[in-house]
């Protein structure tokens, strides 16, 4: 190219945009990250090709050719990344947590929609999924369990959980809470489990998790675990 201008105006958001979907594949960064550099180099380009010493026609062509380059790799490089990862998810677990007394509950989040926390009779439950790390502290994630369906009833005429309550269902009982935190499960005078709010509006659960001698095992505050090494 013998204009310089139409040279830059190219190579800049062609390398950026590469650069970025690389990075975006690697973890470094994410894919908006990636839309908006695309984004913000394309305005460069159309920029420095507007200052390039060639006809209106051929500047409009090449502004064309070069928006459609530059959409094609971000369109596709995004969808190869998700794809590779969908393909190599990172390993997950389970916790369940069991509580000890004549207590009840199983905690179910479901990140897409309404919260739900599910008493069945004898035991506390929170079932969830977490990466797998090796360390023996790190935080819960939501689970990938559908919201239970809720019964209309009294407290919820048509079956609707509004959108900041939580659901809590006890057996054949129902309550709806929206004021946080809620202390759930109570054993003399000493909170069991408790069911708060973040800053971002998700669920968050505070319980400790007793082994049959009664030392602690584990506790989890706030969705903020912690496993006792020494049982």
């Amino acid at each position: 190219m013998k204009d310089r201008k139409l040279a830059w105006g190219t190579l800049i958001p062609l390398f950026f945009t590469l650069l970025f979907q690389a990075l975006q594949y690697f973890g470094a960064v994410g894919a908006a990250a990636g839309h908006v550099v695309m984004f913000g180099t394309l305005t460069v380009g159309v920029l420095l090709i507007s200052m390039a010493r060639v006809s209106t026609k051929a500047k409009v062509l090449w502004v064309l050719l070069l928006a459609a380059l530059l959409f094609g790799i971000d369109y596709w490089g995004s969808r190869f990344t998700a794809q590779a990862r969908a393909q190599n998810p990172p390993p997950s677990q389970s916790v369940n947590v069991n509580g000890s007394g004549n207590t009840a509950g199983n905690v179910s989040q479901n990140g897409s929609g309404n919260n739900a926390v599910i008493g069945n009779g004898n035991t506390i439950n929170n079932q969830t999924s977490i990466s797998t790390s090796p360390r023996i502290s790190g935080s819960l994630l939501p689970a990938s369990d559908p919201t239970p369906r809720v019964c209309p009833g009294p407290e919820l005429p048509k079956g609707v959980v509004p959108k900041r309550a939580v659901v809590l269902l006890y057996g054949g009982n129902m309550s709806v809470i929206d004021q946080f935190p809620q202390q759930v499960i109570v054993d003399h005078d000493i909170p069991i489990l408790t069911v708060d709010r973040d800053l971002h509006g998700g669920v968050v659960v505070t319980v400790d998790i007793f082994g049959a001698d009664g030392k602690i095992i584990a506790s989890i505050e706030k969705n903020k675990f912690a496993v006792n090494p020494n049982n």
